[in-house]
């Protein structure tokens, strides 16, 4: 196991070395398709990310112990999965690689099922979604959530995205809506399959995600906001004009203020793809939550910088994280050191990984 852990995580950083050069242009997430090695449909492997950090002590959900089933019931949605193949059962455990088809479109999903996993309990569970270019095995390797899935006793899923007009994979927001493709209905559709199949607890889904799918996890808080009990995106947040969602949801933030792919500013030279201004953009949620204007500044570290909004409907918190100097990049990302020629710094004073997984597990739907 160790074996195939080392090679993977080799794979995945000499995809990264190869790459770096074209990163900033040609895709927001710094791997390619072939970087990490995907197991068969049906073979459950070890996870092939490198260990996390310590994680910081974390407070169990209200109402939501580790390890017991809670109410469980697929909603009924028009955006129906079509098919799917080689789900993992309740009763299993490790890395798979599935099919899921949704509108008639089908894409790869990556999952990991913890040790820990039984048949009588429904777990938590983390959609991780990949930036623009990228695919889901890579954000699992540049992430190291499959490590804390097995330690920490959660499921976690990579999906894949579809290319659509956009001619590289990539997930819909309010600035790339695509009309041949529907990313929110196959956010819906993946998550009835993991609870129908794969005893995902549906009170207590998390969506993180980088770059294009850091800025999709903010799109899935204006639209699934009764399907997530927590989100949390990374080197991109965008709150759409239209952004309604159906209740507040605990949401956090990390950015970067030297990244020039997303920038923290708005600035739009170089090789940036977007002119929103990252602060500005969650302070817009902060506002449909109801939240004070002003937020309280905590310095974390000398490179951390937190922004808490007090007085939220429901008491939801939301916190969004200024990493000075950071770059494009997740922070304490196990593979950091690879893409600091392309995507800049990497802080370890906060673990984009360890740190939102602490806060998903104090959140649940109800």
């Amino acid at each position: 196991m160790l074996i195939r852990m080392h090679a993977a995580r080799l794979a995945l950083a000499t995809a990264l070395l190869l790459l770096a050069g074209a990163c900033s242009s040609s895709t927001d997430e710094p791997a390619s398709q072939a970087a990490v090695e995907q197991s068969s449909a049906t073979t459950a492997t070890s996870p092939t990310t490198a260990a996390p950090t310590t994680v910081p002590p974390t407070t169990e959900p209200a109402g939501a112990e580790e390890g017991t089933a809670s109410t469980n019931s697929v909603p009924n949605h028009p955006d129906a999965l079509d098919e799917s193949e080689a789900l993992p059962t309740c009763a299993e455990s490790g890395q798979f690689t599935a099919t899921l088809a949704v509108g008639g479109a089908k894409r790869e999903v990556q999952i990991f099922i913890p040790s820990s996993a039984t048949e009588d309990a429904a777990l938590p569970m983390v959609v991780n979604w990949h930036g623009l270019g990228s695919t889901g095995p890579d954000q699992a390797g540049f992430t190291a959530y499959e490590e804390l899935a097995e330690t920490e006793g959660f499921i976690v899923v990579h999906p894949t995205g579809d290319p659509g007009i956009a001619g590289r994979n990539n997930w819909e927001f309010g600035a790339l809506d695509d009309p041949t493709k529907d990313d929110v209905a196959y956010a819906n559709a993946l998550l009835d399959a993991m609870i129908e199949k794969s005893c995902a607890d549906a009170q207590r889904i998390y969506s993180t995600g980088m770059s294009n799918g850091g800025l999709f996890t903010a799109s899935l808080v204006c639209e699934l906001a009764d399907r997530f009990a927590a989100a949390a995106s990374v080197a991109g947040v965008s709150h759409p004009d239209d952004c309604s969602p159906a209740r507040p949801v605990p949401f956090i933030a990390f950015h970067g203020t030297d990244d020039e792919v997303v920038t923290f500013d708005g600035s739009t030279g170089g090789g940036a793809l977007f002119s929103e201004v990252m602060p500005d953009e969650f302070a817009e949620f902060a506002a449909d939550f109801g939240c004070t204007e002003e937020p309280v500044v905590v310095d974390l570290a000398d490179d951390v910088v937190r922004y808490d909004y007090q007085g939220c409907e429901d008491d939801v918190p939301l916190s969004f994280y200024e990493i000075t100097d950071g770059g494009h990049t997740w922070p304490n990302s196990p593979l950091a050191a690879f893409v600091e020629g392309s995507l800049g710094r990497t802080t370890e004073s906060v673990d984009a990984t360890a740190d939102a997984w602490a806060f998903f597990e104090q959140h649940t739907l109800s």
